[in-house]
């Protein structure tokens, strides 16, 4: 059995990195295996909700409504 390669995450960029109740914020991801093969990107959130897009490493976060505060994404 092979076992994984290190991954390096190169760069997590949020846009815009902070977002009022109801925005959405664009998610990339920049990493690369150590072997250079494929990666599978699993995203989770507390609050809001994650969505895929057609590019694998690219998501969509959409602040909840109904929150009175800004959140910063880290």
């Amino acid at each position: 059995m092979r076992r994984p390669s290190n991954v390096v995450i190169e760069a997590i960029i949020v846009d815009p990195p902070v977002v009022f109740p109801g925005e959405t914020a664009r998610i990339t991801i920049h990493a690369r295996s150590g072997d250079g093969g494929p990666l599978h990107y699993e995203l989770s959130a507390s609050e809001g909700v994650i969505e895929p897009t057609d590019e694998d490493n690219v998501f969509l976060w959409h602040a909840p409504e109904g929150t009175s505060r800004e959140v910063v994404v880290h």
